[in-house]
């Protein structure tokens, strides 16, 4: 893979160019490989490499005449699944936007990167060129110095003067910054007021009989250190702490020195066993295991039995969950009752004299019954009338016409008594 396609800034590396010619500095923060690739034309657009899968070693550049030498270093230690490079882009520090894809560079041809596995030791250092300059402000050139011998990997992995061993590394991860010690020793000295030591407690009350809130001092014989707290002299100094016992806080609370104190009580008696004794505990313990187990298993048994007289098979179970009471209290359930009020069984009426037996109606409905009607009418040869016109002649010849008017309103869904709804399950099993 020694010829690359495409070498081009992107539009956001493009931005940070024309910040680093008004005077910034370009700060490269990482390198990537990508096992994908776009059309040359979109290369610009990238904000990350294609398919991203490694990150890779940068390791100290040059400076040639104008141009800037950064050696990448590809090696394949810890790499576990092989993959096909085509993209290596390295990344920058933008003072606006932060970290971002600066360049990136295309190859002709993808490269089979092996795993750790399938070949040991392998590993490609490329030299990247960066060049800027007045009337080209940009250019990227990329020089492979080829695959490392395994030879060359073994003598640079074994020269203890250029590597750091995991035993120098814990122990310079276990040590403070020069920072973190300023830090440590700014906020040790906040409201401190360090005065001069004093061989004995007492020195410090006669020394200093009207202390102030923040005064520190060191006595001599005891080597501990105290600060006035606005009323007591406070011994602050770690060594100074008293160890705990079950009536005083000290290194731990009372609390946990209580505790300590039983454990320890209790493994001294148990050190001071027989072995017979041991044995008998042993048994002891075991009949006890055996008797919970089988407590548990009554236990089981009495809730199935409780369940079962409470809840027994045709119970109702009225809730305004509509949770399943089978997975309560076991059982199987169904719903029952759905849109129906619950009338007591009434084995004198015919209406409610067996159980589950339905009837009733939604709907209003008119009851068989009868109207009278008052009429009034003339006789022949007289006028007027209230409720009928009088025809023909001759005595008592009439025709009576009469009506009603209407009232009232529609019957459906008004026969029902004021009512809240809720479920209702029953128990079949």
């Amino acid at each position: 893979m020694d010829i690359w396609e495409n070498a081009s800034l992107t539009e956001k590396g493009a931005d940070l160019q024309n910040k680093l010619i008004n005077g910034e500095t370009l700060e490269i923060t990482k390198v990537k490989t990508g096992a994908g690739k776009v059309s040359a034309m979109y290369l610009r657009q990238q904000t990350e490499v294609a398919n991203p899968v490694q990150e890779l070693t940068i390791q100290p550049a040059t400076i040639v005449d104008d141009n800037i030498i950064i050696p990448v270093l590809l090696d394949n230690i810890g790499l576990t699944e092989s993959y096909e490079l085509w993209q290596v882009g390295f990344y920058a520090e933008d003072p606006d936007e932060g970290e971002i894809l600066y360049c990136i560079a295309q190859a002709a041809k993808g490269k089979d990167i092996p795993t750790e596995q399938e070949s040991p030791g392998y590993s490609i250092v490329w030299n990247f060129h960066f060049k800027n300059s007045e009337e080209n402000p940009f250019e990227l050139s990329i020089t492979p110095a080829g695959l490392t011998s395994m030879r060359t990997f073994q003598e640079h992995a074994n020269d203890v003067d250029i590597h750091v061993s995991q035993e120098e590394k814990k122990i310079f991860s276990d040590k403070y910054t020069k920072t973190e010690i300023d830090n440590k020793f700014s906020a040790f000295e906040t409201n401190i007021d360090w005065k001069e030591a004093v061989d004995t407690y007492t020195d410090i009350l006669e020394m200093y009989p009207k202390p102030q809130d923040g005064w520190t001092v060191n006595v001599k014989d005891t080597d501990y250190t105290y600060r006035f707290n606005g009323i007591d002299w406070v011994a602050i100094s770690s060594n100074s702490i008293p160890n705990a016992t079950t009536e005083m806080n000290g290194l731990m609370t009372k609390e946990q020195a209580a505790v300590l104190n039983k454990l320890d009580n209790a493994v001294g008696s148990l050190q001071n066993l027989t072995t017979g004794e041991k044995q008998n505990l042993v048994g002891a313990v075991n009949e006890v295991k055996s008797q919970v187990t089988q407590l548990n298993s009554d236990l089981t048994n009495s809730n199935k039995l409780l369940f079962d007289r409470i809840y027994p098979v045709n119970t109702i179970y009225i809730s305004i969950s509509s949770t399943n009471p089978s997975t309560m209290f076991g059982g199987t359930w169904v719903s029952w009752g759905s849109g129906k009020f619950l009338v007591g069984v009434n084995t004198s009426s015919s209406y409610f004299n067996t159980v589950e037996k339905v009837g009733g109606s939604t709907d209003a409905v008119v009851i068989n019954h009868a109207h009278t009607t008052t009429v009034k009418y003339a006789t022949d040869g007289a006028t007027g009338g209230t409720a009928a016109r009088c025809v023909g002649s001759g005595t008592n010849k009439s025709t009576n016409i009469a009506s009603t008017s209407f009232t009232g309103e529609n019957g459906a869904g008004k026969n029902l008594p004021p009512y809240i709804t809720c479920y209702m399950w029953r128990r079949i099993v």
